[in-house]
């Protein structure tokens, strides 16, 4: 997406992303996850949410009989339906990971921004096999998923700053991170802690986070 004026730091990064409605996680995305953190929550209104967002709703169940989240093969034809199938995670992973691709190809064309986007969903896929038998098998995923939010926000509206930092990251001897501060003045995961932030998803990003590094450091033999 071109910008006319680039932002100079984390705050003016911040808010181009926000006034942009480049969010994932708009008003539909933030009920679904309301509800799929409440266990009395009824299906039904679940399933109301949803069905108000009519290419919400034809993504769910396009994936909801995928071979990935249905094995078996059961026919979904309803929105409830996925979710007495698949269960309220399942379909909290799917209303995220849609609203995440639906807003990064609407930005620009970058390989940097379909690398980012790739390694966020295979990330997010094997942490979820390795953690298939823990209980917090969904709350991973999501972590590994929004981990690098922040970073596929930027290549969206980067242009030419980050042309500039692509030919940084191409100099012998320099590391990502430092050539995201002298371009930036700031790392880009730092922007991903901030868009969590003004998304309101710390709590639920943190938990994940936790399960997450709990799990990697139960995987790690003892030497």
């Amino acid at each position: 997406m071109k910008i006319e004026t680039a932002p100079k730091n984390l705050d003016e990064w911040v808010a181009l992303i926000c006034e942009q409605e480049m969010p994932v996680f708009d008003m539909t995305a933030r009920k679904v996850i309301a509800f799929t953190s409440d266990e009395l929550a009824p299906i039904s209104e679940l399933a109301n949410v949803i069905l108000r967002d009519a290419a919400l709703t034809a993504r769910v169940l396009k994936l909801a009989n995928s071979v990935f989240y249905n094995p078996m093969g059961v026919s979904i034809s309803t929105i409830t339906r996925s979710v007495v199938v698949l269960g309220f995670n399942a379909v909290r992973d799917i209303c995220l990971a849609v609203r995440l691709i639906d807003a990064l190809v609407k930005g620009a064309a970058r390989e940097r921004l379909g690398h980012e986007l790739a390694l966020a969903l295979h990330t997010a896929t094997q942490a979820r096999a390795l953690a298939k038998n823990d209980k917090s098998s969904e709350e991973i995923f999501i972590a590994a998923l929004l981990m690098r939010v922040g970073e596929m926000a930027f290549w969206c509206y980067s242009d030419e700053v980050g042309e500039m930092l692509m030919q940084l990251y191409n100099q012998p001897g320099m590391t990502q991170e430092r050539a995201q501060e002298q371009i930036l003045g700031f790392r880009l995961s730092q922007l991903s802690r901030r868009l969590i932030q003004e998304w309101q998803l710390t709590e639920l990003l943190q938990r994940a986070l936790a399960n997450l590094y709990r799990l990697m450091n139960a995987c790690i033999p003892f030497v």
